[in-house]
């Protein structure tokens, strides 16, 4: 995605990857400044435990608890969240098919952390039900975001089902059914999706998951993860150069590549 859109703008950078062990997150962060990098994402199990070793962290990364985005100004190191801002600049043209009704988020981790701020933060839904496998994690989401009208249920599908009913918008954040269990989703077959929901699933790999086909059938709106997976990357990419991610040069490598694979 990156070195597409640095050849595109001729721009003379590179985006590599580096396995970090957790006992070398506080040396890579200095190194990483010493060494005249840009910037860099962060993902896991660096997002949260990164932090501490910053030298600031954006307001909004730090209230949902996490960094996925780093960058390097004057030798400090600043963290934001971009993944927040991309399920935001994903779901924003569909905002009037579910502002002011309930939504549906699936899972309690640091995806749907980012997930559950963007919808009750920026997008005015009148309520959030979050189906977690710890009710603990989805609680101390919903404290932390000062959530008043929220409901926690158990990841079992008969509660799940009942949310559906009474949701506008459904937002997948867990792994379930990505490549290669691609058989698998979050919803059961009999899951009542009619077609005035809306379906987001953060999945991009496959382009079109288990969950997404079902809403179509059932004739839902769908968007799929490849979307956010895009809008992150060009937040963080405007963040290091300053410049527009080439947003057509980009998707058309990214949709390509994952339909390859």
């Amino acid at each position: 995605m990156h070195n597409s859109a640095f050849q595109a703008l001729s721009l003379p950078y590179l985006y590599t990857m580096y396995d970090i062990e957790p006992d070398g997150l506080s040396k890579a962060v200095q190194d990483l400044k010493t060494l005249g990098f840009l910037g860099y994402n962060v993902t896991i199990p660096h997002k949260q435990a990164i932090i501490p070793y910053l030298d600031a962290v954006d307001e909004n990364a730090r209230t949902i608890g996490a960094v996925n985005t780093v960058v390097i100004l004057n030798n400090r190191a600043t963290g934001y969240n971009t993944d927040a801002l991309a399920i935001l600049r994903a779901l924003e043209p569909f905002k009037g098919r579910f502002a002011g009704k309930p939504a549906l988020v699936l899972g309690a981790g640091g995806a749907a952390r980012a997930a559950v701020f963007a919808l009750h933060t920026f997008l005015n839904v009148s309520d959030i039900t979050i189906a977690a496998r710890s009710k603990e994690k989805g609680s101390l989401m919903t404290a932390d975001f000062k959530i008043k009208n929220a409901r926690i249920v158990n990841f079992v599908q008969e509660e799940i089902n009942s949310s559906v009913s009474r949701c506008s918008l459904i937002v997948n954040t867990t792994p379930i059914g990505m490549h290669p269990l691609v058989d698998a989703s979050p919803l059961s077959d009999d899951a009542p999706l009619k077609a005035r929901h809306m379906v987001f699933d953060l999945i991009y790999r496959p382009l079109e998951t288990k969950l997404l086909r079902h809403a179509n059938a059932a004739g839902a709106t769908v968007v799929g993860g490849l979307e956010v997976l895009i809008q992150q990357g060009a937040a963080a990419f405007e963040m290091w150069t300053g410049k527009k991610m080439p947003m057509g040069v980009v998707r058309k490598v990214l949709e390509e590549k994952l339909k390859v694979e």
